[in-house]
């Protein structure tokens, strides 16, 4: 096995960053043994191995990433993970799917929603299909009331949130809607803070800088 894969996945101690670029430097060679290492769930190592698949591309590794995002027993950390594979991959389409997909936890949905619209910048047919897929949600959600449960309420404050920064016009009467005629007093709250304070979009950093810098406060 290759030395820096089995550091990662064996040693006591977490990886350290200099590991990970040795790993991501070598590229596509180290692909089948981090897809292999994805059955073995142990959440400790799982982290760093599908964010290692997001930065090679690993595009062969999708299916089982989604199947591991649906699984709401998992550490939360392990689905942020996925979602920022997926966005490295620059899955937009598995992005928007997880977006609608009522078996993925919260985090997963609200962190798919930020990645898409990530996603849109310099792109206005992606931007187009990120509003479309965001504004069926809300509307699905809005139809929902007064039945709207704890996590469509976050998860639409997320779609709130994204459709306001991406300024979708199409979207002015659903957000209308949702501030003021949902009864929903935490999105009528955020249409006050998103007047003071307007979203911007925002690229997103390269997940392994921002480890760097995470380690060395350790």
């Amino acid at each position: 096995m290759n030395e820096p894969i089995q550091q990662v996945l064996y040693a006591q101690e977490i990886p350290s960053p200099d590991l990970l670029y040795r790993i991501r430097e070598q590229g596509q060679e180290n692909l089948p043994l981090l897809i292999q290492s994805l059955q073995q769930r142990d959440e400790k190592r799982l982290e760093f191995i599908i964010l290692l698949l997001g930065s090679l591309n690993a595009q062969q590794s999708i299916p089982a990433l989604l199947d591991i995002l649906r699984d709401r027993e998992l550490a939360s950390n392990i689905h942020t993970a996925i979602v920022t594979a997926l966005h490295d991959m620059q899955a937009v389409d598995e992005l928007l799917e997880v977006i609608q997909d009522e078996q993925v936890s919260v985090i997963g949905r609200c962190g798919c929603v930020e990645a898409a619209t990530s996603l849109t910048v310099g792109s206005q047919e992606i931007h187009a299909r990120v509003c479309q897929t965001l504004r069926d949600v809300l509307t699905g959600i809005l139809n929902r009331a007064p039945g709207i449960t704890d996590e469509e309420i976050l998860i639409g404050e997320e779609l709130i949130t994204a459709l306001t920064a991406l300024a979708d016009r199409e979207a002015d009467d659903l957000l209308e809607e949702a501030f003021f005629s949902s009864g929903i007093e935490v999105w009528f709250i955020l249409h006050d803070e998103l007047l003071q304070t307007p979203r911007r979009i925002e690229k997103r950093l390269d997940w392994l800088e921002q480890y760097k810098v995470d380690y060395q406060k350790i």
